[in-house]
């Protein structure tokens, strides 16, 4: 639960917002780079380019200007969530230096650009994949990737829709790497269809067990773990979905392919492909041992994997582990947990029904899980047992020729001969090799006989061995123009006139830019240290609050980093806008938009947009984290518009 309310705090990383400019004309990728670490400050929005560019682009890609457009503002969407997971850990993005990695010269070029950075004494990478040169500059790509040690389970996608570079038939690369931090996360990921229709959605990264299962459906959710607007309940959910109607699917970095009854995580694709499967396996823990006194009467929220596969969140009464194990007990059924908001002891209000176990294939509950075992007829359908969380994972490494079933490597050891020879028998010439047992042609020598066959297939057949992600297609979605005024007002309530209280605030913030040092505007920004005492009073979730004080309690009050970054904003924003007659600016407005994350920490939590004039110019400032603390209303993070 800590690390899932750790990862909310991605919703209220400060940053450093300042206007960006269209991009210069320039070819050298070192500029565009260190324009682009302080473009984060702001917008990167401009730096996918305008209408000149996306024209550019279209006439080598073969693409319409509008076509293009669309694939920047959704791609601009991907890479500013990868941006947002740098502040969420409190990153600043200064520029050291860059490296280009070419990805194709023609019909245009396409590179990647690691850009290396530093936050303090942090140092880290941030790599902007596929960026595109025109006639005029770089633009962006589809995708990027923040790395360094204190990134561990956030996951990025890679699309190569905009450049034209994708869906070529070319061998799938995987990654054997498993992170057992990502199980259970709602992940952004896709699948693809068996017509190759290729769907980007939110997949839950369930016990690899169930990954691998066919008759286990796919758990699709709306936000995926670290977005804006996720929530861990029920309400998140989307649906779930069968595996047998699909061709490959893509979550926490692996892409899995159907291999036999069962799927596997795909390495190197080939006619004899390399593939893994990863086996989990729990500690039998004693009634005694898991029950949770504290929780027995009340609802608690989990989940049940129902007959048919599909694993449903709900919230469960807590009984004592004996009528919980016992087969022939019921489930009692809420719409609301003990310890969310909205819970009533009025059971007429929150009572939504019960359940039969014997409908049910396991459960999730308090930190356990719960499975059938023994199930025969003569104990009357089984008996429920009792598996802690602490799950040991084990990687299987096999090798899987296309239409049969994987051999697990370990296991040709013994018969090595027979099962490879068989393996490999439509190459009369190798399979004899390994059954004559000829220097270079044992099981030591597995890598080069399986790379001998796959060049000799391709050759001997070429085109007939389809490649995963070959020939698939974006599947069509409704696609949003990404501009700050609808992300402002993406889920949240927002108020058009503002509260005496507002009004004073957005009168005292013009004032603070007016002036000459910035004492007025630290003055009305929070620390972290006021943000800290507020949630200790104020925030019932104690491992949300825990969260933050923990996050929080690290930072120095007498040097603390958000003031730094306020009185750096002010700088900025002083010097970029110099030609600005600040002497004569005067307030017009200040809006309010509340954000649902008020609910979590129960205080009122959002943003705000500052309108101003001058000399019949009219001005914004944007307000990214404008929160109610105990003292008054302050704010932090400040973007000139």
């Amino acid at each position: 639960m800590k690390t899932t309310y750790l990862l909310l705090l991605l919703f209220f990383a400060t940053t450093i917002n300042i206007s960006a400019q269209k991009p210069k004309k320039t070819y050298d990728y070192k500029v565009f780079a260190e324009k682009f670490t302080k473009n984060t400050r702001g917008t990167i929005e401009p730096l996918f380019g305008y209408a000149k560019e996306w024209t550019y682009i279209g006439d080598k890609i073969g693409k319409s200007t509008d076509e293009v457009s669309k694939l920047s503002k959704k791609h601009y969407t991907r890479i500013k969530e990868e941006v947002q997971k740098t502040k969420a850990k409190g990153l600043l993005m200064v520029y050291e230096k860059a490296e280009l990695s070419v990805v194709q010269e023609s019909p245009i070029k396409v590179a990647n650009i690691k850009i290396f950075v530093s936050s303090g004494n942090d140092k880290y990478t941030f790599t902007l994949k596929n960026c595109v040169q025109t006639d005029r500059t770089w633009v962006l790509g589809d995708d990027a990737l923040a790395e360094g040690s204190m990134f561990g389970t956030e996951e990025a996608t890679t699309s190569n829709v905009a450049t034209g570079n994708g869906n070529e038939d070319v061998p799938y690369k995987g990654n054997q790497k498993f992170n057992k931090e990502t199980v259970g996360k709602e992940l952004k990921g896709y699948y693809v269809t068996s017509e190759g229709n290729k769907v980007e959605v939110v997949i839950l990264n369930d016990n690899p067990n169930n990954m691998h299962n066919n008759d286990i459906e796919l758990s699709l959710y709306k936000k995926a773990v670290g977005e804006q607007g996720y929530t861990k309940n029920n309400s998140n959910f989307d649906k779930s979905i069968s595996k047998s109607g699909l061709r490959a699917f893509f979550v926490a970095k692996h892409l899995y392919v159907k291999a036999g009854s069962d799927w596997f995580i795909l390495l190197d694709e080939a006619p004899i492909s390399k593939v893994v499967r990863i086996s989990s396996s729990t500690v039998y823990k004693t009634p005694t041992s898991v029950e949770k006194a504290d929780l027995i009467g009340k609802p608690v929220r989990g989940y049940y994997i129902d007959k048919n596969g599909k694993r449903i969140n709900t919230v469960i009464k807590y009984q004592n582990v004996e009528t919980l194990k016992n087969m022939n007990s019921t489930f009692l059924l809420y719409n609301i947990a003990y310890n969310e908001k909205g819970f009533t002891e009025d059971e007429s209000n929150n009572f939504k029904g019960i359940l039969m176990k014997k409908d049910v294939k396991e459960f999730h509950l308090a930190g356990f899980t719960y499975y059938k075992a023994n199930v025969s007829a003569v104990n009357n359908g089984g008996e429920w047992r009792v598996h802690s969380d602490d799950i040991s994972y084990t990687t299987g490494k096999y090798i899987y020729k296309t239409g049969g079933v994987p051999k697990e490597e370990s296991l040709l050891v013994m018969g090595f001969k027979k099962s490879m020879s068989q393996i490999t028998s439509d190459n009369t010439e190798l399979s004899t090799k390994i059954k004559n047992k000829e220097k270079g042609y044992k099981f030591s020598n597995v890598e080069k006989i399986i790379n001998e066959y796959n060049e000799w297939y391709l050759k001997q057949y070429p085109g007939k061995f389809k490649y995963v992600l070959a020939d698939t297609k974006e599947a069509a979605v409704e696609e949003q123009e990404v501009t700050e005024e609808t992300e402002n007002n993406s889920n949240t309530n927002t108020g058009s006139n503002a509260s005496p209280e507002h009004e004073k605030f957005g009168k005292a913030l013009l004032e603070a830019f007016k002036s000459d040092t910035p004492d007025k505007l630290l003055a009305l920004s929070w620390s972290s240290t006021e943000l800290v005492n507020t949630m200790k009073e104020k925030t019932t979730n104690e491992d949300m609050k825990n969260a933050f004080i923990s996050r929080f309690k690290r930072k120095d009050p007498n040097n603390d980093a958000m003031q730094k970054e306020t009185k750096t904003q002010f700088k900025n924003v002083k010097e970029e806008h110099k030609d600005l007659n600040w002497e004569k600016a005067e307030y017009v407005s200040f809006k309010f938009s509340k954000q649902g994350i008020s609910r979590d920490v129960n205080f009122d939590w959002g943003s705000a947009t500052l309108q101003f004039e001058s000399q019949e110019a009219h001005y914004f400032i944007k307000v990214s984290e404008f929160i109610h603390l105990l003292n008054g209303w302050k704010g932090a993070s400040y973007m000139f518009k």
